[in-house]
C-alpha cells in the first residue's frame, strides 16, 4: 500500500524526498522507490550524511520555492 500511495503522490506530481537512515535493505528499496528520482533519495550512512541530506532537500525545495515566486 505504501507504493500506491507513492505512486499516486508522483502521478499528482509532488516532489517525494526520502531518507533512510540505519534502514535495513528492504527499507532502503522501499525509500528508493518512493523518492521521486535517484537524486531524490539519501541513504545517510552517518550522522553527518544525514545533515548533507537534509540541507541538500532544504536547497532543492528552496530552489523550486524561488521559480514558483518569481
Amino acid at each position: 500500500s505504501t507504493r500506491i500511495l507513492c505512486d499516486q503522490a508522483k502521478d499528482a506530481g509532488v516532489q517525494v524526498y526520502s531518507v533512510a537512515f540505519a534502514a535495513p535493505k528492504r527499507g532502503k528499496e522501499l525509500l528508493s522507490y518512493c523518492a521521486t528520482s535517484s537524486a531524490h533519495f539519501f541513504d545517510a550512512r552517518s550522522s553527518a550524511d544525514l545533515i548533507a541530506a537534509f540541507k541538500s532537500i532544504g536547497e532543492q525545495a528552496s530552489q523550486l520555492a524561488s521559480r514558483l515566486t518569481q
